[in-house]
């Protein structure tokens, strides 16, 4: 399977909130941060951060709309779509990076303006 498989069954699990799925992509070393998150180490950390951060969207797509594999980092353009748990409609743009490590993700970041994510809540 190729790093971009990885990507592919990332995205399917965070838009199902398949968790089970999810936890199967890293490498037990994970080093993940976001912006406006704390800086999480290790599959049970870094699990702890979806549930949440996908809670005030019932209805949520991020949408991997560029991918640029160059080996053992993937880096994918986003544009996320949603809707708040009060009704709003929520877009924006983002840039995760992902670095591998025997087929799992070992280090992740992710960036978006959060300033424009809060004037849109």
């Amino acid at each position: 399977m190729s790093n971009v498989d990885v990507i592919q069954r990332y995205f399917a699990a965070v838009n199902a909130e398949d968790w089970e799925a999810l936890r199967e992509v890293w490498h037990p070393d994970v080093v993940w941060r976001a912006i406006a998150a704390r800086r999480r180490s290790g599959i049970d950390d870094v699990m702890t951060y979806y549930p949440r951060a996908l809670a005030p969207y019932p209805v949520h797509y991020d949408d991997p709309v560029r991918v640029i594999d160059a080996g053992e980092t993937v880096t994918v353009e986003i544009e996320f779509t949603g809707e708040s748990d009060t009704g709003k409609t929520v877009r924006f743009d983002a840039v995760d990076i992902f670095d591998f490590v025997d087929g799992k993700i070992i280090k992740f970041s992710s960036w978006f303006d959060i300033e424009d994510l809060r004037s849109q809540m």
